[in-house]
């Protein structure tokens, strides 16, 4: 029995230092996984407090936008309501030019009327000259 015991023993022994090999090379892989468990918690805790200040710096560029946006609005509302009175305004300017070539070619028109009313009166008070002339005349040959 010893030799069949030394079998045993040496088979154990084999058997043992595999086991014994195997579990040194699982331990160094579950330490090799550990530490790589250990960087990628790491890496992720950095990218998602990455991720949290790009979130932070997007949300101010946001509300930074959205206040352009509403002062562009506002500015843009400003311009069309100036244009618009600038509109009203020329309007008017064009309705008071006319109004003003209106009232000229009135003037020209009464001058013209005056220049010949003027001419007729001298025409008048000469022929009434002459009449009273011819009268005086008429009362001295007599």
């Amino acid at each position: 029995m010893t030799e069949e015991q030394a079998r045993l023993e040496a088979e154990y022994q084999e058997k043992t230092s595999i086991h014994q090999l195997e579990l040194e090379r699982l331990q160094k892989s579950l330490e090799g996984i550990k530490s790589a468990k250990e960087r990628q918690e790491l890496s992720f805790k950095e990218e998602q407090t990455t991720f949290k200040e790009e979130t932070k710096q997007l949300k101010k560029a946001f509300f930074d936008l959205e206040g352009q946006v509403k002062k562009s609005e506002d500015e843009r509302d400003q311009l069309y309501r100036q244009n618009q009175s600038l509109i009203d305004m020329m309007e008017d300017f064009k309705a008071r030019a006319r109004r003003a070539d209106q009232l000229k070619e009135e003037n020209q028109k009464l001058h013209l009327e005056v220049q010949i009313l003027r001419r007729e009166k001298a025409a008048f008070e000469n022929r009434l000259k002459e009449q009273v002339e011819l009268a005086l005349l008429r009362e001295r040959n007599k």
